[in-house]
């Protein structure tokens, strides 16, 4: 269940201040990853404490959280609406764009410098992830698998 899904299912129980938060939010999910919490509380005429509320009572662990989990969603939104009467036809396209990224990938790397890189993974004690600019969402996924 993604956050978008959880708030619109938790939404009738909300308070009155959290369902101003949930209205910002749902309006347009994707302009609140790029908003400071000063903004969204500001946009939705609510306090900075009460944004942190509405997260709690989302069980996030904070505004930073619930940025997170609105890129996630943005991410699979950005993909191309599936039509039912051609889904077959879109999921092959979708297989065959998939084949050809891994394919560049495995490309530019030898399979024995691959075998050593999973092996390092594997046994490391810890792994930092770095991001720059707008990949930081992906990052923070890649923190999280």
């Amino acid at each position: 269940m993604t956050i978008v899904d959880k708030i619109y299912d938790r939404q009738p129980e909300l308070s009155t201040c959290d369902q101003k938060i949930a209205h910002v939010i749902l309006k347009n999910p994707i302009e609140v990853v790029d908003k400071t919490i000063s903004e969204l509380a500001e946009e939705a005429g609510v306090s900075l404490a009460s944004i942190s509320r509405f997260c709690k009572t989302l069980g996030l662990a904070g505004f930073h959280q619930l940025k997170i989990e609105l890129a996630r969603v943005s991410e699979e939104n950005t993909t191309q609406a599936v039509e039912k009467e051609n889904f077959g036809g879109q999921l092959s396209e979708f297989v065959k764009d998939k084949e050809i990224e891994l394919e560049k990938t495995f490309s530019q790397i030898s399979q024995e410098t691959c075998e050593k890189i999973c092996g390092k993974l594997l046994h490391a004690r810890a792994i930092q992830v770095i991001a720059e600019g707008n990949t930081y969402a992906n990052a923070e996924d890649a923190v999280y698998k």
